[in-house]
């Protein structure tokens, strides 16, 4: 009964491994689906590292900042600018007609917040005053959060039905290694070895790569799009081949005999 209970689970094993090997390579080959996961990895990526160390950076030079203006400040921007950048996100996604099928406008938008987020991440690193860097940041966390719910919808959207559950646990575990764990240990390693102040920029510039997946992601929804479009011209295109053809030989009259 061991032997036999053993040989069922090693072929059950066998046979999920292989199904999951097949739905990974299906979930990969989505290209909005992996740029948007990717896009968002890197969001996490600096949010997660700025929270960890900001309020150093901050306390030290040439900031020197109190302690108790710091959790002022900081607690203000972490929790107002990503709720008010989700809600207007949405609101505004919505009156541009959603993510269903639409994806190039839901791209375009969450690719114009996210350089809008890499371009104001620069006044960051530029600060050397508290105010000119805590009303930047806020805005990076504002426009970081307007991209979520669109982002989030384009990777579950662009999937078939069948693979939204694998797609969801996917892209969970790579916002977790890439973004949460990632994150704060390469910039606390870049502090190791530099300094804060580098660690901090570092943290920051990483929003251009996410900035790079999302213009991937808008080029491949724009493609996709393009292809949809081409493809149903051609099915129309036969459509009306075959009805003329019908018609033809309809109208033709039958051979009359002499």
């Amino acid at each position: 009964n061991a032997v036999a209970q053993a040989t069922i689970f090693v072929s059950n094993f066998q046979k999920y491994c292989s199904e999951l090997s097949v739905t990974s390579v299906q979930l990969f080959r989505t290209p909005i689906f992996t740029f948007n996961v990717l896009a968002l990895s890197m969001m996490y990526f600096v949010v997660t590292a700025l929270q960890n160390f900001v309020t150093p950076y901050l306390r030290g030079e040439p900031f020197n900042t109190g302690l108790n203006t710091v959790i002022i400040g900081l607690g203000l921007s972490v929790v107002t600018a990503p709720v008010v950048g989700v809600i207007a996100g949405g609101i505004i996604m919505d009156r541009m007609g959603g993510y269903h099928g639409n994806f190039s406008k839901a791209s375009a938008f969450s690719l114009l917040c996210g350089a809008a987020a890499s371009i104001v991440g620069i006044f960051c690193i530029l600060a050397e005053t508290t105010v000119a860097f805590l009303i930047p940041m806020w805005v990076v966390l504002c426009v970081g959060g307007a991209i979520v719910p669109v982002s989030m919808g384009l990777t579950m959207a662009s999937i078939p039905p069948a693979l939204r559950p694998m797609a969801s646990s996917s892209s969970n575990i790579a916002y977790n290694f890439l973004g949460y764990f990632l994150g704060p240990l390469v910039c606390g390693y870049i502090i190791e070895w530099s300094s804060l102040q580098w660690g901090i920029r570092s943290c920051l510039s990483v929003s251009w790569v996410g900035l790079a997946f999302m213009f991937c992601a808008y080029w491949s929804a724009k493609a996709q799009e393009a292809t949809a479009i081409a493809n149903d011209v051609a099915q129309f295109q036969m459509s009306i081949g075959g009805s003329v053809i019908t018609q033809a030989s309809v109208s033709v009259p039958d051979s009359i005999d002499c």
